[in-house]
């Protein structure tokens, strides 16, 4: 039997056992145990919490033994051939502008704290705007992309080493926000109550004529109006990032956020289902499954269109089956297919949200209008919209 004195030995010759299937191992143990071995392989040191795994799982396959290789004897007392690996624990913070003239914000962190990062700004939904330096080994924000103050927040929380460039950068940005507060049509949130910033005197007073009980209609009566909610924190639910959007446009990938935001701020909601649908009775089925699982009552939704009755599609007694075909009176969501039905113009029904399935502008000359200029548009579709005459979409 070969004497191994160093645990990388034991590791490839275990591997090479394993080759032949002797021992069998769990296939969890094989990925990570290559993944070791490719490492050490390429003359990377292993960091310490490496190597106590790699002692683990040796250590549980230790009783297999032939006359070529004994686990055991190197687990008792592991040799390695090199010093393990020292993590870069560094935690830093600056600006930078690149040779372009675009500015940066240049983060160095743990690998740890990194889940904790990208959760606290949303990265995944911004991914486009961060650039990963593997040279330098940080992450390069877009400076504009991002809000620096929660960034801020989060590198005194976790004790970071702040550089000059970013203090200045904080400054400036609060500076710009107190002038900004000073001269812009904005609202706020102060101990609960929902006010105006730099609103006329009408608006003020329709504004308070308006108001309802909760914080979530108010800032989003606010934003209907054109003063989007001031946030110097990343929004903590779906309709304060709705109301601090100057946008009106705003993609979700399905139907739940949008019966979020309607148990939230009430009202009246508009579904436009695009008129390429090639299953509508699946659409719908979907749709109020969905309100279903969110404790949206069917009896808020009137489905507002009907088929022929020699089209062949049973769409009006699958209406009548599921009671969605009630009187408009008593309905909230309002379900049209391609275009929105005159009376609910004539009629001044003040729709708060409109939803549609439609991913490319539409045909219909109303509808494109009305989804260009209604003040909160939802595009509920997998396939990310094509924007209506450079009208930024934002993703929710």
């Amino acid at each position: 039997m070969t004497k191994i004195e160093y645990v990388e030995d034991a590791l490839t010759e275990f591997l090479s056992h394993c080759l032949f299937g002797d021992p069998e191992i769990d296939w969890q143990d094989h990925t990570i145990l290559n993944s070791l071995h490719h490492s050490i392989d390429l003359n990377q040191a292993l960091t310490q919490k490496q190597s106590r795994l790699l002692l683990k799982i040796l250590s549980k396959y230790k009783n297999f033994s032939n006359d070529k290789l004994d686990l055991e004897e190197v687990l008792i007392n592991p040799k390695w051939k090199n010093n393990f690996r020292k993590l870069d624990l560094t935690k830093t913070v600056l600006v930078e502008k690149d040779s372009s003239g675009v500015l940066w914000i240049v983060v160095k962190l743990p690998y740890e704290l990194s889940k904790e990062f990208d959760k606290c700004l949303d990265i995944d939904s911004s991914r486009l705007n961060v650039y990963w330096d593997a040279e330098r080994k940080v992450r390069k924000l877009k400076f504009h992309s991002f809000n620096i103050m929660v960034i801020d927040d989060f590198a005194r929380k976790h004790n970071f080493i702040i550089d000059d460039s970013f203090v200045e950068a904080v400054n400036q940005v609060e500076e710009i926000w107190q002038q900004y507060e000073n001269i812009s049509r904005c609202s706020e949130i102060i101990d609960g109550s929902v006010r105006l910033l730099n609103a006329p005197v009408e608006v003020e007073n329709y504004f308070a004529e308006h108001q309802q009980t909760t914080s979530f209609e108010n800032i989003f009566l606010a934003k209907t109006m054109g003063y989007p909610l001031l946030l110097k924190n990343n929004a903590s639910n779906i309709v304060e990032k709705i109301a601090s959007q100057r946008e009106n446009h705003f993609w979700i990938k399905e139907n739940n956020p949008f019966f979020d935001v309607y148990k939230k701020v009430g009202g009246y909601c508009a579904v436009i289902i695009d008129r390429n649908t090639k299953d509508v009775i699946r659409w719908l089925e979907n749709f109020v499954q969905d309100a279903d699982s969110n404790a949206v009552s069917r009896h808020d939704i009137r489905v507002c269109f009907r088929e022929s009755k020699d089209s062949g599609i049973p769409l009006n007694d699958w209406i009548r089956h599921n009671n969605l075909g009630g009187k408009i009176e008593s309905g909230k969501i309002f379900i049209f297919k391609h275009k929105p039905a005159k009376w609910i113009f004539s009629n001044n029904i003040d729709v708060k949200i409109v939803v549609t399935n439609s991913f490319t502008p539409p045909s219909d000359p109303t509808t494109r209008m009305w989804l260009e200029w209604h003040p909160c548009v939802l595009f509920a579709s997998d396939i990310e919209p094509t924007e209506m005459r450079n009208k930024r979409i934002v993703n929710l």
